[in-house]
C-alpha cells in the first residue's frame, strides 16, 4: 500500500468513498457526516492546497486523510498538554468501507506521525465524534489522549492530541539487555508496593535472577527488547521485553518512568509488541500482572487482553 497526495482527477473517487462511509455509519446510527460536510468544494480545496493523502492499493484509493496547520475555534476552549511549537491537525480520515479492517485507518495515521516528525511538528490535534465508538477506541489505542469535549453542528466531539519530543523507540538484542536494569529495578519496587501476599518474594527478586528465565527463552525462542530513549537527556525512560517460545507470545515486562507516562509511549510500545507478535504468526499471548496492581488493567484491555483466570500460588515465606 502506497500513501500519496491526490490529485484533482480522482476526487470522483474520493467523493464516493466519503458517502459509502456516511451510508455505512449511519447503519450505525452515527450520524457524523451529511451532505453539507465534508462536500466537494471542501475535498476540492484540501486537493489543491496539497494537504489530502490517499492511501491506495491495487491503483485504487482506500482511504483518504487531510494534514494541515487548520485548528477550529472551539479548540481554543480546551486546555491542550502541547502548546509550543507547531501542532499538526488530521482532518477527514476516511475509509472506503469495503476495506475496512485491514488496518488502514492505522497506516494513515502512521502517516501522519511521520509526516508530523518530519515536518518539525509538536504534537498532533485531532476531533472525533463521540457516538463514533471505533474512531475513538482507535486513536487511544495508537497512543492519542483525550483532551476535552467540544461541540459541533453535529453533535459533541472529543478531541484528542499527541506529543512529539525528543522521545525514541530503540531496539536493542539480548546481549544489551542490561540497559533494562534501572528501570527494571523501579518496576520491582512498584510490585513490592503493590503486592499484598508476595511482598518479600520482590524484596528478594534481583535483577540477575529474572534474567536466567529470560537467557533461557532465548535459548529456546526469541526475545525483542524495545527502549524508550530521551536524547534531551541522554537516558533511557522505558522498555517493553517480549518473548517467544513453543509458539506462544508473552510481554515479560514493560514499564515507563512516571514522568513519561500519558504520552502515548506505552501504546508505541505495545504497538510494537503486537507487530512483532503477528509476523511472527503468534496469536496466543499473555501478560502476567501483579494481584492489586488493577490500574495497569485498563490500557491491557485497551489491546484486547483480559483477565483469563486466576493462579493462586502459595507464598513460600507463609
Amino acid at each position: 500500500m502506497a500513501i500519496r497526495k491526490a490529485e484533482i482527477k480522482e476526487i470522483d473517487s474520493i467523493i464516493h468513498i466519503i458517502k459509502s462511509g456516511i451510508i455505512h455509519m449511519e447503519s450505525k446510527e452515527i450520524y457524523q457526516w451529511d451532505d453539507s460536510y465534508p462536500s466537494r468544494e471542501i475535498i476540492g480545496q484540501d486537493i489543491s492546497h496539497g494537504t489530502l493523502y490517499a492511501s491506495v492499493e491495487n491503483k485504487i484509493i482506500t482511504g483518504i486523510i487531510v494534514l494541515n496547520d487548520d485548528q477550529a475555534r472551539e479548540y481554543g476552549e480546551l486546555n491542550w498538554n502541547y502548546v509550543s511549537g507547531k501542532q499538526l491537525v488530521i482532518h477527514r480520515l476516511c475509509v472506503d468501507p469495503k476495506y475496512q479492517g485491514m488496518g488502514i485507518a492505522k497506516s494513515l495515521i502512521n502517516f501522519a506521525e511521520g509526516f508530523a516528525r518530519d515536518n518539525n511538528y509538536k504534537s498532533i490535534r485531532l476531533d472525533a465524534f463521540t457516538k463514533n465508538k471505533a474512531a475513538c477506541k482507535l486513536y487511544e489505542k495508537v497512543g492519542y489522549e483525550k483532551v476535552g469535549i467540544v461541540n459541533f453542528r453535529k453533535g459533541k466531539f472529543f478531541c484528542f492530541e499527541k506529543g512529539f519530543s525528543n522521545i525514541h523507540l530503540v531496539e536493542k538484542n539480548i546481549e544489551e539487555i542490561k540497559l533494562i536494569k534501572p528501570l527494571w529495578e523501579q518496576l520491582n519496587s512498584i510490585h513490592i508496593e503493590k503486592s499484598i501476599h508476595f511482598k518479600t518474594k520482590y524484596e528478594n527478586f534481583i535483577f540477575s535472577k529474572r534474567m536466567e528465565a529470560i537467557y533461557e527463552k532465548a535459548q529456546n525462542g526469541i526475545i525483542k527488547i524495545d527502549m524508550v530513549f530521551d536524547s534531551a537527556t541522554n537516558k533511557y525512560v522505558g522498555y517493553c521485553l517480549s518473548s517467544i517460545e513453543n509458539n506462544s507470545g508473552e510481554i515479560e515486562s514493560i514499564y515507563i518512568e512516571k514522568q513519561y507516562r500519558k504520552f502515548g509511549i506505552g501504546g508505541q510500545l505495545m504497538e510494537s509488541a503486537l507487530t512483532w507478535f503477528k509476523a511472527n504468526g503468534i496469536t496466543n499471548i499473555q501478560i502476567g500482572v501483579v494481584y492489586a496492581n488493577d490500574e495497569t488493567l485498563p490500557f491491557y484491555e485497551r489491546y484486547g487482553f483480559y483477565i483469563g483466570n486466576y493462579l493462586l500460588k502459595r507464598n513460600q515465606y507463609f
